[in-house]
């Protein structure tokens, strides 16, 4: 088809090397010579890059790919879907050796075709609906009236104690909601009544993880803030000790081994536990997701929260999205009447539903006013978040006392740099590194991009160069007393992974140190067995998922990019407690608010098609 890959990136736009290659090599070991086939191969591999499991035939008939608005590059067009299979037909699909496979009319990487039959397989029956004996069901009624204080029946639903009602019944139990819905709240009640319900003579093995350390720690605070608030309420302390009091990332739970591509814990080593929670499982991509299912022991109760309206994962697959429709169709009879059962309410019938496993959470406790309303209608993509924008705009560079600030392009930065230069200066001028720390979760800078003018790489270093002008400590690129890191590879042997957040400071005896924050205090390592690690002033709205500080500025830019949606607006909207600060074209805003956050998969397909 090409000659080579200069020639084929002179025709096709932003066409990456190991796309070309990869088709090149394919073709040649199964001596393939057909240019609709070629183009295939390299957009199956591209599609993978940007978060998809599979390539739709419907997604790329008719379509022109890598073009650009330049007459630079042609471009590839591709035919109608019955040429597009006319050119599949003669693949040898039943060869496993293939790389690929064609199923229902989409074409995947063979690898990630089985990581999603696997978690399809493992998740489908763990979906019905199961029956509490009798014993059971006076132990669960019981409990529930003391976690969440029911001696009568209140005119309106408690969605926070159907959702526990409902995981007692399934084997798989997704708690959805937004911020401030109180998600570790119900999860927390949920195990109590887990514990309240099981054999006597058998401590059900708890383990609870989360995909980054911020996300794991976040979780693990607030169940600890809950269990004082049920032990205030006369919960048994013997119970409530029973909870765990440590959370783990992904990686650690299932032992993740540099040397090795294999994981400690996996199908003939599983994990030892009877209940596993994880949070923040938007954040999951497909690979990892088919790990932890086939390290879970098959009697094994899995609960997974996370907020369905969030950026899915950076790598491939949108497990949460996949797994919880919206809105909810309703709940299968069974479920309902049990529910009832339980707790009393009335819950929506649909005899059908196949999602009676998916519990939402739809009132918020803490995430209100008009930062809540403004994501709100970001994520419903309604007109009326443009006009929330616009209502709070700012013609100087100074903050108002608002949730809201929106600056834009043109004072953007006089703002930034002040803003930058307050906040972080309050980090360096900590008296000890516990209030560097609270000080450093109360601003955070974020951005849609890693690169270019408006990425956190240029942002990082604009901000390091503002703070130089104020602090003579700052070295750019050293390090120095106040500066924030994030590590950007995982490291087995430190313990730190990928995306932990640090902070330099001095140790006891004076050298510097950079400080981790775990479940049992502040962790000290040192500088020199740091992991590859980069500045973190700003950072990127995917790597904030699982992490919450009190003021955040959201740099947009001036262009649009295919990153920009309506999720990633909204996921940077809720990273803030108290305060967004918006910064950037309306253009850049408003057509970022139009459009969605599209995934190509088929487990959801698999799981609930009743074919």
């Amino acid at each position: 088809m090409y000659k080579s890959f200069v020639e084929c990136q002179q025709q096709l736009a932003d066409v990456e090397a190991f796309d070309y290659y990869f088709a090149n090599q394919i073709c040649a070991l199964w001596q393939l010579d057909d240019a609709v086939v070629f183009h295939m191969l390299m957009l199956s591999t591209c599609s993978i890059r940007r978060g998809h499991t599979c390539l739709p035939l419907t997604a790329i008939a008719n379509q022109l790919e890598w073009d650009n608005d330049s007459s630079q590059h042609s471009g590839y067009q591709f035919a109608e879907i019955a040429e597009l299979e006319k050119s599949l037909a003669n693949l040898p699909f039943d060869d496993e050796s293939f790389p690929l496979v064609f199923d229902g009319h989409s074409l995947y990487l063979r690898r990630y075709w089985q990581f999603e039959q696997t978690v399809a397989e493992l998740i489908r029956p763990r979906c019905v609906t199961q029956t509490l004996n009798e014993q059971q069901l006076s132990a669960a009624q019981t409990m529930l009236n003391k976690v969440f204080n029911q001696s009568s029946q209140a005119s309106e639903t408690d969605w926070q104690a159907v959702a526990v009602a409902n995981s007692l019944i399934h084997q798989l139990a997704v708690i959805c909601g937004g911020p401030g819905t109180g998600k570790t709240y119900t999860v927390a009640r949920l195990l109590v009544v887990l514990l309240a319900m099981a054999d006597k003579q058998k401590t059900p093995r708890i383990l609870m993880a989360a995909p980054t350390g911020k996300a794991a720690q976040r979780m693990l605070e607030s169940i600890n803030q809950t269990k004082l608030e049920l032990a205030r309420c006369g919960i048994e302390q013997t119970l409530l000790d029973k909870i765990p009091t440590s959370a783990a990332t992904i990686h650690r739970l299932l032992g993740y081994r540099p040397e090795s591509t294999r994981y400690r814990y996996n199908a003939e080593r599983q994990l030892p536990c009877d209940i596993l929670l994880i949070d923040e499982v938007s954040m999951i991509d497909v690979a990892m997701m088919s790990r932890i299912l086939v390290a879970l022991p098959q009697t094994a109760r899995l609960i997974m929260l996370g907020d369905a309206d969030q950026l899915p994962s950076v790598e491939s697959g949108n497990i949460l999205a996949d797994l919880s429709q919206r809105p909810h169709p309703g709940y299968a009879i069974l479920a309902q009447t049990q529910i009832a059962t339980l707790t009393g309410y009335q819950v929506p019938l649909a005899p059908e539903s196949l999602h009676s496993h998916v519990s939402f959470l739809y009132k918020t406790h803490r995430f209100s006013g008009p930062l809540a309303d403004l994501a709100q209608a970001v994520i419903s993509r309604q007109p009326k978040a443009d006009e929330y924008l616009l209502h709070h705009k700012r013609t100087q560079a100074s903050s108002s006392e608002l949730q809201i600030d929106y600056f834009p392009q043109e004072i953007q930065k006089a703002w930034l740099k002040n803003a930058c230069q307050t906040a972080y200066s309050a980090v360096m001028a900590a008296d000890n590194v516990n209030d560097a720390f609270v000080q450093l979760a109360k601003f955070r800078v974020l951005a849609a991009l890693r690169r270019g003018e408006y990425g956190t790489e240029r942002l990082n270093e604009q901000i390091e160069q503002w703070l130089k002008e104020k602090h003579r400590q700052v070295r750019i690129g050293q390090h120095y007393q106040g500066r924030p890191i994030m590590i950007n590879q995982n490291d087995y042997a430190s313990g730190l992974f990928n995306g932990d957040t640090g902070l330099i400071w001095p140790h006891e005896d004076g050298r510097l140190m950079a400080f981790f924050a775990t479940d049992e205090g502040l962790r000290a390592v040192s500088l020199a067995r740091l992991p590859a690690h980069q500045s973190v002033y700003a950072m990127t709205i995917h790597k904030t998922q699982g992490s919450e500080f009190a003021h955040v500025a959201l740099v947009l830019g001036d262009q649009v990019n295919q990153l920009m949606s309506a999720e990633l607006l909204y996921t940077g909207l809720t990273r803030a407690k108290q305060k967004v600060s918006i910064c950037g074209e309306f253009s850049v805003w408003r057509q970022a608010r139009q459009m969605s956050m599209q995934r190509y998969s088929g487990l959801a397909t698999r799981l609930f098609s009743k074919t």
